[in-house]
């Protein structure tokens, strides 16, 4: 019975060979009851402790089956990522127990890797391998490849593959898996809106610039609460003797008034005072015993001109003198 059992799964491991395990699926078995390897990770995802109880007989807990003998179609664990890659670099399933050699054709001992958001599932991988039937222990070391989660996921699943009449229990012992994150989406950066001040027109993608407030309220209606005009600067100029445009006329300057500038008028100008006529200086009286002072001048030309006629008449006989003591 031994050796038929050992041709069969001699046969089946040469059926995998011709068909082809998952990717990288790595199958062991033995006539012995004996535990799996452990995981290569240091922190699993998910463990399961493989145990066999005193019969020989699969005593792990969860132990995936089809539902039917306590065993379970799914077990969840948690898992926390973003946008990214998950890898499913390890997943290690196992069977073992006493009658496993006589129960030859449990064909579908597989499972496969679920992931969900929100309770919804986002991705999921293909099967694992199917476990040796025949030795009394078989497991399968199978690397699932790499999932994409576009948003993330918050939980995942150790599915039974199901699909035939069989009980096919199996136990999955560890899941090691690396996440990738996504590179973070740079946002486009907004145009650069008001670049230059000289072109009238926004820049593509830019708003319309808002009309500047001119009321309390913050509206733009042009009635109320405009700036005043300012006033046009008037006399600014004040060589030109045109005012400037929106300057009032300018009022003609009053002439000075000039008080007493024609003597010969009786009448004071406008706005003068009348002034009283300068009394008459007293003439001086001559003291007594002084002639009047033209007298005095008077006599003295005559004086001077009388001593002056005897002068030159002395002068001429003097003349006539010598003249005639000459001719003798």
């Amino acid at each position: 019975m031994r050796g038929r059992n050992r041709a069969l799964a001699l046969l089946v491991a040469f059926a995998f060979v011709l068909v082809g395990f998952p990717a990288n699926a790595y199958a062991e078995s033995s006539d012995e009851l004996v535990l799996p390897p452990g995981p290569s990770c240091a922190e699993p995802a998910f463990t399961t402790t493989p145990a066999l109880n005193d019969g020989g007989f699969n005593v792990s807990d969860p132990n995936l089956g089809d539902g039917a003998g306590g065993l379970v179609t799914r077990a969840t664990f948690p898992v926390s990522f973003g946008p990214g890659t998950v890898s499913l670099d390890e997943i290690i399933t196992w069977d073992a127990h006493i009658d496993r050699d006589t129960n030859l054709d449990q064909t579908n001992e597989r499972v496969l890797i679920e992931f969900s958001l929100n309770g919804a599932v986002v991705a999921a991988s293909g099967p694992t391998a199917d476990l040796a039937d025949g030795p009394l222990s078989a497991w399968e070391i199978n690397d699932l490849g790499t999932l994409t989660l576009p948003d993330g996921a918050d939980s995942a699943a150790v599915v039974h593959a199901g699909g035939s009449a069989q009980i096919n229990s199996v136990v999955v012992t560890s899941v090691c898996l690396t996440f990738a994150a996504d590179a973070p989406v740079e946002p486009e950066p907004e145009p650069a809106c008001d670049d230059d001040p000289t072109t009238p027109e926004p820049a593509e993608g830019c708003p319309e610039p808002e009309p500047e407030a001119s009321c309390e309220d913050g509206s733009a209606d042009p009635e109320c609460d405009l700036e005043p005009e300012p006033e046009p600067a008037c006399d600014d100029d004040p060589a030109t003797p045109e005012p400037a445009e929106g300057c009032p006329e300018p009022e003609p300057e009053p002439e000075p008034v000039v008080c007493d500038d024609d003597p010969e008028t009786p009448e004071p100008a406008e706005g003068c005072d009348v002034l009283p006529e300068p009394e008459p200086e007293p003439e001086p009286q001559p003291e007594p015993g002084d002639q009047a002072p033209e007298l005095a001048i008077t006599g003295a030309y005559s004086g001077s001109m009388a001593a002056g006629a005897m002068i030159l008449v002395i002068l001429g006989g003097s003349a006539a003198f010598v003249a005639r003591r000459n001719e003798d």
